[in-house]
């Protein structure tokens, strides 16, 4: 379950259900496998890859920085048309972005999301979105090895401030993914 009251000002999206707050009659996506942590094929990224038991709609992912202590909260609500939020808390300051445009790398296999930041600058998360599976993609920095990247990646993901959740086209949101 993601902690509400985390610090940083990081709260609920106000379109979407809360986190174990669906009717009784309504089920949220679940995992069909574990998240899996892989070297993108031809190298040069790493992708985090989560396949559910229906089409996801949205996502949120939470962390912090393994290398500048930033706590970063990415909340799509609506993957088609890339709607949501990115918020922020660098050098103990909040800051939200809902500037968000969504666009297609050129050979059409990504969408990629790209959210403005005050000083104009963009943090772009990409993403492979096959309807019922999702990979979220991070490129490998300059002067990293790919193997080196994904240990840092795994253990981002282990870690018990990352979170990661999903919404249906229902509208129903998961519990958090990686540490049910």
């Amino acid at each position: 379950m993601c902690d509400e009251s985390r610090p940083h000002g990081v709260g609920s999206s106000e379109n979407r259900t809360r986190l174990g707050e669906n009717s009784e009659d309504e089920e949220a996506p679940s995992l069909t496998d574990d998240v899996e942590v892989s070297i993108r094929p031809g190298g040069n990224a790493v992708q985090i890859t989560a396949s559910f038991n229906e089409d996801i709609k949205g996502f949120r992912l939470q962390y912090v920085s393994l290398s500048d202590g930033v706590y970063n909260d990415f909340d799509i609500t609506d993957l088609d048309v890339g709607i949501g939020t990115y918020k922020w808390t660098e050098d103990g300051d909040d800051h939200v972005t809902s500037t968000v445009t969504k666009d297609t790398e050129p050979n059409g296999r990504f969408e990629i999301y790209k959210f403005e930041r005050p000083d104009g600058s963009f943090y772009e998360l990409w993403l492979d979105n096959q309807g019922s599976t999702i990979s979220i993609i991070f490129s490998t920095p300059y002067g990293l090895e790919d193997d080196t990247f994904r240990s840092y990646v795994e253990m981002l993901i282990a870690d018990f401030s990352t979170h990661l959740m999903v919404t249906d086209e229902a509208g129903n949101t998961s519990s958090d993914l990686l540490h049910e």
